[in-house]
């Protein structure tokens, strides 16, 4: 089952498959940070789906036969 957990980065977070599992960012937000140094650092805090490939795979597969269908229904094709 899909896991959901708050996470940060310095750097804009992207979908990563390098693991054994899938970790998809979503609800992305930049915040400024102040440092220990004075200095202010920009930080993307969002929240992290995470899927097991499987999951993943399925969920796209379900996601592109509904894109398919609704373009067949609007264009007339079905």
């Amino acid at each position: 089952k899909m896991i959901k957990r708050k996470s940060e980065s310095t750097v804009y977070p992207q979908i990563d498959m390098s693991s054994d599992v899938v970790l998809e960012p979503i609800n992305i937000k930049t915040e400024t940070r102040t440092q220990e140094s004075g200095d202010d650092i920009e930080m993307y805090v969002y929240d992290e789906n995470v899927y097991t490939k499987e999951e993943y795979m399925l969920m796209q597969i379900q996601k592109n036969a509904a894109s398919t269908d609704y373009i067949a229904m609007m264009t007339g094709v079905m």
